[in-house]
């Protein structure tokens, strides 16, 4: 997402009304959507890329701590060929990188 998009984003939350909460919660769940509808289990590398923006909104927008089995639900709730390896390595992926962004970030885990 550039910057412009993002603008955009923001300035429709605020004329409808929406809160920075909402906002927060629906980039999250853009980002989700974007990489599960994708077929996630070819880990090609915009697959990945994709991921890895999950990963980042998750850390820049989250305002509660998302876990493995917060990943594992949401990717349950959707229609996926993803094998349960292919889900365990996305999540132990997704914590792995949670930790790295914090650390980077500065922040004690």
């Amino acid at each position: 997402m550039n910057l412009n998009e993002s603008l955009d984003l923001y300035v429709k939350y605020i004329r409808f009304g929406k809160n920075l909460r909402d906002m927060s919660k629906n980039v999250i769940n853009k980002y989700f959507y974007v990489w599960i509808s994708n077929l996630p289990e070819s880990y090609h590398w915009k697959d990945m890329q994709r991921f890895y923006d999950l990963v980042w909104s998750i850390c820049r927008y989250g305002r509660k701590p998302r876990d493995q089995q917060w990943l594992k639900e949401k990717i349950n709730e959707r229609e996926h060929n993803l094998t349960e390896e292919d889900i365990e390595y996305y999540c132990d992926l997704f914590y792995q990188l949670q930790v790295f962004y914090k650390y980077i970030r500065g922040i004690n885990t």
